[in-house]
């Protein structure tokens, strides 16, 4: 589970325990189900599907154009399918330095991008594509 509260104490097996604000950790279900309705847990996400490694990181030809999702108005972000996320993604407030790290962590040469398209770049990598096969 993943602590949403900024600090979350409980005791298990006679044992002090103490987690932090986006920590995830393994909690029994009795200690779940005593906590759960008072919002201690972040909602469970779906993971990521695995990629193969060597086709961790496509870059299609196509870039977005201006207005579509994942783009950021009067600029063009390639569109990529890099690496799943990791829980290493900074915060919003970090540097561009910070952010271009990551992007390249992510396959995603960040060099001619500015904060905000590094950002939506990544953010479209994240967010799942609908499906359009009818």
């Amino acid at each position: 589970m993943t602590i949403a509260h900024a600090l979350f104490s409980w005791t298990e097996d006679g044992t002090a325990r103490l987690a932090t604000h986006g920590q995830t950790v393994d909690i029994d279900d009795s200690i779940v189900a005593e906590f759960e309705h008072l919002g201690v847990f972040e909602p469970e996400r779906a993971l990521p599907e695995a990629t193969h490694p060597d086709t961790a990181t496509e870059v299609q030809d196509e870039p977005l154009s201006a207005g579509e999702p994942g783009t950021t108005e009067g600029t063009s972000i390639p569109n990529v399918t890099a690496t799943p996320p990791t829980s290493d993604r900074p915060k919003a407030s970090a540097t561009k330095a910070v952010w271009a790290a990551y992007a390249q962590k992510r396959g995603i040469d960040a060099d001619a991008l500015d904060k905000d398209e590094i950002i939506a770049a990544i953010t479209q990598l994240d967010t799942p594509k609908e499906n359009t096969n009818g």
